[in-house]
């Protein structure tokens, strides 16, 4: 026989349970709340204010909230990639997962460009429309190795791997080129001080999003270095060097926001500068001579 305490006792869980589960998108929306409520508080100094203290309330809830949830989400991915054609096509099928991934990155490329392009219009800055430029040329590398990819797949195996050995020399030696022409564009940007605004929220997004993409960039480069699919690992090195030059940026608009010594700022940007694009120069090298050396064999 169930005793009244018992019964109290479900009802105190299940008021938890409700109080804590949040519909997986009223829950998104919570973090997204408070992460945007907390960066708002620590940027502008509002430490003492009514706003601070509902962010501190809204984060402390969001991150029970995700504590309690995370084992079910995990459970509800598991269960999702087991029952989704697609998801499944995706990890088992090599040749899909590659396709996909080159979609992402050249979507990754054009936003990349796009945000350059309406810093150069904010901050009228030369700088940012060459990196905007930077970009999208890298994008439309990525397009041309999409297709290259899909035009390789119908080939007999021994055709189709000098076709991308082609493709992926070609891929290093444009590199080449727009590595030469954004060093000098650096060099302008260094001599004339051409620098971002002092927006600091923007400098905090570009900086979670570098990093998140570096990090992203540096296991691919590792995963499809030496695949038997060149075209592939072109648009992977062609990541790495997307992740270099936003590296290059990132430091550049953080020193402009948070430096105030323009000694340091120059000296920095001629270190990273000259760091990024010797290895830059070295990934284009490298593709040339390992497509060369492999065409001999």
């Amino acid at each position: 026989m169930i005793s009244l305490s018992d019964l109290k006792n479900k009802k105190v869980v299940s008021v938890l349970k409700k109080m804590f589960s949040p519909h997986w998108a009223v829950l998104i929306v919570l973090n997204v709340v408070s992460c945007i409520l907390l960066c708002c508080v620590f940027i502008k100094g509002y430490s003492e204010s009514i706003t601070a203290y509902l962010s501190y309330a809204m984060s402390a809830y969001a991150l029970v909230c995700d504590a309690v949830n995370i084992v079910p989400a995990v459970n509800a991915v598991k269960r999702f990639k087991d029952n989704n054609r697609l998801v499944k096509k995706y990890f088992s099928d090599k040749s899909f997962q590659f396709n996909l991934s080159m979609y992402r990155s050249l979507i990754t490329n054009l936003a990349f460009s796009f945000l350059n392009f309406l810093q150069s219009n904010l901050n009228s800055s030369v700088w940012y429309a060459s990196l905007g430029i930077y970009y999208l040329a890298l994008g439309i590398m990525k397009i041309f190795l999409l297709r290259s990819a899909g035009r390789a797949e119908s080939k007999p195996r021994r055709e189709r791997m000098v076709y991308e050995l082609k493709i992926f020399r070609a891929a290093g030696v444009v590199m080449f080129v727009l590595n030469g022409i954004m060093a000098a564009m650096t060099a302008q940007m260094i001599l004339n001080d051409d620098y971002s605004g002092k927006s600091q929220i923007m400098t905090i997004a570009n900086a979670a999003f570098t990093f998140t993409f570096m990090i992203i960039a540096v296991v691919n480069l590792k995963k499809y270095r030496k695949t038997d699919q060149p075209v592939y690992s072109a648009s992977k090195m062609i990541n790495f060097a997307c992740a270099l030059m936003s590296i290059l940026s990132l430091q550049n608009s953080m020193v402009s926001v948070f430096g105030e010594d323009d000694s340091f700022r120059f000296v920095m940007n001629i270190a990273t500068g000259t760091a990024v694009f010797i290895l830059v120069f070295g990934l284009a090298v490298y593709m040339i001579c390992r497509a060369n050396k492999k065409l001999k064999e």
